[in-house]
């Protein structure tokens, strides 16, 4: 072939080929370039999460790629929705929650109108409360103090007997460690000045929370925690609006500057494990609902290890103490763990400490209540209170 085209009589020919090869170079450099340059303009990075754009796949650009009719509806809309930018910032944080509100029937129309609406207003407080530093200090109440607390944890339960006996039976959890969540969270339900609402907590966090100039390498990795929660929150919030027919667009969550709600405070997305003790829609604002949900999540969600058996914990007092000592002079104190939230190394009280009695049956229980609220000092705090309640 190519002495063929070399030869003079074929001299035209031959110039044509090599044209034709030329042009063929540079269509296929253009196409791989165009497609490379179209993923990194529609790739976005933030929060460990990257998230792509959606007409790419619809188009079936990306390798691998299977797409059912009903996934082409949904990067159909995610497409759409890419215009929708709360408080006018970039709403790429927002591609999941768009995603799995419109997996669970969500339409354009109805993200569209609840994410334009005049009830999003922007919190900045939360905003410049989580970009703060978080300062652990060490806690120690004197030991009168908390035996005047379990003498009202004490009355609370016996006012509330019959919720507390249902949550003993159904979810072998004591009452008096449940009252005593109840009573770290919101006195009992006596604090309710919230000033905050969670939807617009959840959005402000979203749209405001700044990663790229972030020089702490520790204050980001929270940061980014704290977006996919409230991103996963968000989530909860609509689908539990949506489960029991409420309107976002009227109804107030009130809320800490956090977005958790109510007497337990369960940030929203934990609300598929609010329960009803009347058989309406759940309330967390009153304490009978309250109850009946902080079993549901321990056990259900936290894997609560069983009905606590006080006369083992007569440690206790010391334990409390010990930790109060370890924690004012070692930095990254844990009572029982080795890893934080964000992976970060801790210093634990029981590996140079483990000569208490029962120990390690205290620590499973501190453990459990740390997924609750991730706090050392928190959990020995409940089962102290707790345990004062059962004297």
């Amino acid at each position: 072939m190519v002495k063929y085209i070399l030869q003079k009589k074929n001299l035209h020919f031959c110039y044509v080929f090599i044209l034709f090869l030329i042009v063929l170079f540079i269509y296929n450099t253009c196409l791989l370039s165009n497609d490379n340059n179209t993923v990194n303009e529609y790739c976005y990075e933030d929060n460990q999460l990257q998230i792509i754009d959606y007409k790419l796949m619809m188009e079936k650009k990306i390798p691998n790629f299977e797409i059912s009719n009903k996934n082409y509806n949904i990067y159909e809309t995610m497409a759409n929705l890419r215009n929708i930018a709360p408080f006018n910032q970039s709403n790429e944080r927002y591609m999941k929650v768009f995603k799995t509100l419109l997996e669970k029937g969500f339409t354009y129309e109805r993200i569209n109108k609840i994410f334009t609406s005049k009830r999003l207003q922007k919190d900045i407080f939360p905003v410049n409360k989580i970009s703060e530093k978080v300062i652990s200090k060490p806690f120690y109440r004197k030991k009168n103090k908390s035996i005047y607390i379990a003498k009202k944890i004490k009355v609370h339960i016996k006012k509330y007997k019959k919720n507390y006996d249902t949550l003993e039976k159904i979810y072998n959890v004591n009452k008096e460690i449940a009252a005593s969540i109840l009573y770290k969270e919101t006195a009992l339900g006596e604090f309710s000045n919230w000033q905050h609402d969670s939807f617009n907590v959840l959005n402000s966090v979203l749209s405001f929370i700044k990663l790229s100039n972030e020089t702490d390498y520790r204050l980001k990795k929270r940061k980014e925690r704290i977006i996919a929660t409230a991103q996963n929150s968000l989530i909860g919030l609509l689908l539990y609006c949506d489960k029991y027919n409420i309107s976002i667009e009227e109804k107030i969550f009130p809320s800490s500057f956090a977005g958790a709600i109510g007497v337990p405070q369960f940030m929203p997305m934990y609300l598929d494990y609010a329960l009803s003790a009347s058989n309406n829609i759940p309330d967390l604002n009153k304490i009978p609902d309250a109850i009946l949900s902080l079993g549901n999540i321990l056990v259900n969600k936290f894997a609560w290890p069983g009905y606590i058996y006080f006369n083992k914990l007569k440690d206790i007092d010391k334990i409390v103490m010990g930790y109060y000592n370890f924690d004012k002079n070692v930095k990254n104190a844990s009572l029982c763990m080795n890893i934080d939230l964000d992976g970060f190394q801790l210093n634990s009280f029981y590996d140079s400490n483990n000569n208490f009695s029962n120990f390690d049956y205290i620590c499973n229980y501190v453990k459990c209540l740390m997924n609750y609220n991730y706090s050392s000092t928190y959990a020995l705090d409940v089962i102290l209170l707790a345990y004062y309640a059962t004297l």
